[in-house]
């Protein structure tokens, strides 16, 4: 071998040590590895192969944003332009709209040619070991529909809750709240459950449930709640289709304007309203198209482009919403079949009910109807953007209701009503915000289906109309609020209304909030007021944050009170808190302990006052049974769970999770319907761990629980200077091999060997380049030392 083949030996095995923890513990292909120079080693130095043929672990990098490391395979044919199998693009979730690729797509080898779409590129850094994506913004899919929803595994919770108290002059109360689930594939038992010992066992809701992608909805049997956007929700006992927005990604529900454009560069897009960035990206050059901004209430949204030749344009796009206004082509439903609870009991009919909203381009088009033996409704409404004008909604409801006859000879009493809602919303100013102006009309005959019952002998509306208003203003560090609303009544019954006001500021880390109530109700002799004053002052101490608190409070009924506390965090385990109250009839104090077990949550409270003393206990968390994990008990009370598992590795976090228990498991709540992460906190992952997996992306639907398990193999590691028998070191480029010719690594320059084995090994045969042998014994050198080693070869 000459001295240039020599030469590139050496460089190649340098690049060998990036993937040498990979080549001896797995199934990888090492035969590029074996003392020769083969075609992948020279198509590395190659200036002309942008991809050199081989099997890799690489980091990929997708505009930006890390996504992880993931197994690569490039064949001889992908030097000029690397097709990505179809297969590998979909388990890393790469956020691509492929009907965009669809001229690039070779279907007789299943793969994409990203980097052939104009303006897009694929770069592979061999010497890094990295996968760079650079797709222009137009080509992607930011709804997240190409990555399929996680079901997740069979399993059952509960979730519980609940309190005994006692005090010396009554007897003790108990209540607790139970949710318990059990999830066999798609399908998912829910019940809601609550205990008290006045009232004893009782159940609001108990379903049977499965989500369903194509729809975006969900199919839901049992006992459960209606959801419509025009008609007041009840109870039913029956079947429900029904879409869910939460099955869209966050940035897409609700109304919001979309804004496209072409850059020249990589350019910033920033989009913000009255001052809050609610979007800052960056995009690759090229057309873009935004439709996932979500604005957090009316006014003008601020998009300014910054290029990275300094060109900056600014554009505004006013907006007004309700929620009820829907985007372009989306539509929301509602299907349900049934018999309505009335006072804890199924109504003797079935009743069907039906709501459909659609989404014009600045018009929302609203529906719904109720079918039942003894009434009939309809309602018909819009919601219009009307840009700087803000926005409007407008609905009309009729409803015909039959009730009993009111004497033997008398006719079923039958009746026919409307009523009418109507609602505004603008933004007055860039910091003045009307967030709802509204008014609704009920006819004297108009009867609302959650309100009726069959067995009346007739209903009459007292009520007329209502008005509400919500107004809101920004400074810059403080924020008021002012809300009142106003119901007329029918038949010389008295006007209710109320009114509040709310002003909350923060300098120096200090907030300081003041708010006022005003009401006036019929349940009451007279009317209502009450005012109070808060200022919560932080502090530190030993590094953990505390709050001192305190407030006084003004009401009518109770005239004035004092209020002063401490409370914050011991440590992350223990949190307290101290309070002291006085009033005009007696003077309290309270103090409280809450104890995080990561296995439970539990608290101790105790309370004293001039006339009784009292003492509660609480206490919350989970149970999770599955195939995978057996029972799992955590502090952690959600509806959707991820159980990650590294096998065996005690105390190591996921997401900042509770740690991991004895065989490798811990649970954290995740979001449904929405992308998460799942990555190891590798802080606390024993040196001689090797992980496979670092990172999961997943999209769980509601109630489900998704397990992911964590590869990794122990490795012993060697760093070893190698000499020879006479003391001459080792040549650079011998190869290493173990005693059943299964290659483990290259020597570098002064005899250096880095050995990464999965088993302990007794002897090393290391081969020079001109074939000299060379036997190590290391059966008695330590691994994992992190030092170099020196040691000489057998005779």
């Amino acid at each position: 071998m000459d001295n240039i083949n020599y030469f590139k030996l050496f460089r190649a095995s340098i690049l060998s040590l990036l993937v040498t923890s990979f080549c001896a513990h797995s199934e990888l292909n090492t035969d590029f590895l074996r003392g020769e120079i083969p075609t992948q080693a020279i198509d590395i130095f190659d200036d002309n192969v942008k991809y050199p043929a081989g099997h890799y672990i690489i980091e990929v990098v997708f505009n930006r944003h890390a996504l992880g490391r993931k197994e690569l395979i490039i064949s001889s044919s992908d030097k000029e332009t690397l097709c990505l199998n179809k297969d590998w693009m979909t388990e890393l979730h790469l956020p691509v709209d492929y009907k965009s690729f669809g001229d690039y797509f070779d279907p007789i080898r299943n793969c994409y040619n990203i980097g052939a779409y104009p303006g897009a590129k694929v770069i592979f850094n061999h010497a890094k070991q990295t996968l760079t994506f650079s797709v222009p913004q137009i080509a992607l899919d930011e709804s997240n529909q190409q990555q399929s929803w996680d079901y997740g595994i069979p399993g059952a919770k509960l979730n519980y809750s609940g309190y005994v108290s006692k005090t010396n002059s009554a007897q003790a109360q108990v209540y607790g709240d139970i949710d318990s689930y059990i999830n066999m594939g798609r399908w998912v038992t829910y019940v809601r459950s609550s205990y008290s010992r006045d009232s004893g066992f009782e159940t609001s809701e108990a379903t049977v449930s499965t989500a369903i992608r194509p729809l975006q909805g969900n199919f839901v049997a049992g006992k459960a709640l209606t959801s419509t956007t025009t008609l007041p929700n009840f109870m039913f006992y029956g079947m429900a289709l029904r879409s869910e927005s939460s099955m869209r990604p966050w940035e897409m529900r609700g109304y919001a304007p979309i804004i496209s454009g072409v850059v020249n560069s990589n350019a910033k897009i920033t989009i913000s309203q009255n001052g809050y960035i609610l979007s800052s990206q960056v995009v690759p050059a090229g057309a873009y198209q935004l439709n996932n901004i979500a604005p957090v209430s009316n006014g003008d949204l601020t998009v300014t482009v910054e290029e990275d030749n300094g060109a900056k344009s600014v554009r505004r796009y006013p907006v007004a919403t309700l929620s009820s206004l829907l985007r372009a082509n989306e539509f929301n439903y509602n299907l349900v079949v049934g018999k309505k609870e009335i006072d804890g009991k199924r109504d003797n009919h079935l009743f069907q009910l039906g709501a459909v909203d659609y989404g014009f381009k600045n018009v929302t088009v609203h529906s719904a109807w109720i079918l039942h033996q003894n009434y009939q409704s309809a309602a018909l409404g819009l919601s219009k953007d009307l840009g700087k004008y803000g926005a409007i909604s407008l609905y009309t409801h009729a409803a015909i209701s039959k009730f009993q006859k009111q004497t033997p000879t008398s006719k079923n009493f039958k009746q026919t009503g409307f009523s009418h809602v109507a609602q505004y919303a603008n933004s007055l100013t860039d910091n003045t915000n009307l967030q709802l102006l509204a008014y609704r009309y009920t006819g004297k005959d108009y009867v609302d289906f959650a309100d009726y019952n069959p067995n009346a002998l007739y209903y009459r509306s007292n009520r007329k109309e209502r008005y509400e208003t919500t107004l809101s203003q920004n400074f810059d560090n403080s924020f008021v609020s002012l809300s009142g609303w106003i119901q007329t009544y029918r038949n010389s019954v008295r006007n209710e209304m109320g009114a509040s006001l709310s002003y909350n500021t923060a300098f120096k880390g200090v907030d300081l909030s003041i708010s006022g109530d005003y009401q006036k109700l019929n349940d009451y002799q007279r009317d209502n007021y009450m005012v109070s004053i808060g200022l919560n002052i932080p502090f530190s101490i030993f590094d953990k944050n505390q709050f001192w608190t305190n407030s006084v409070n003004y009401s009518r009924t109770n005239k004035a009170s004092f209020n002063s506390g401490v409370s914050g965090n011991i440590n992350d385990q223990l949190n307290y808190s101290v309070n002291t109250n006085k009033d005009k009839d007696d003077w309290s104090n309270s103090a409280y302990l809450g104890i995080d077990q990561h296995l439970i949550n539990t608290g101790f409270a105790i309370s004293k006052s001039k006339h009784q003393t009292s003492g509660s206990l609480n206490a919350s968390g989970s149970l999770i049974a599955t195939k995978q994990t057996g029972l799992l008990f955590s502090s952690v009370r959600r509806d959707t769970v991820a159980i990650a598992n590294i096998d065996n590795l005690e105390n190591i976090k996921f997401n900042d999770s509770p740690p991991t228990n004895s065989r490798g498991n811990t649970i954290m709540g995740v979001a449904p319907y929405m992308v998460n992460n799942l990555k190891i906190d590798t802080e606390e992952v024993p040196d001689n761990i090797e992980l496979l997996d670092t990172v999961y992306s997943f999209v769980p639907t509601d109630k489900s629980i998704v397990y992911r398990d964590f590869k990794y193999s122990a490795i012993h590691r060697f760093i070893l200077r190698l000499k020879k028998a006479n003391g001459e070191f080792v040549p650079a480029g011998s190869s290493a091999r173990t005693a059943n010719n299964a290659y483990v690594g290259f020597v570098s320059n002064g005899g250096v060997l880095l050995l990464n084995l999965v088993d302990k090994l007794e002897k090393i045969t290391v081969t020079s380049p001109d074939g000299e042998l060379c036997t190590l014994n290391i059966d008695n050198i330590k691994s994992n030392e992190n030092k170099i080693m020196e040691i000489r070869c057998n005779e």
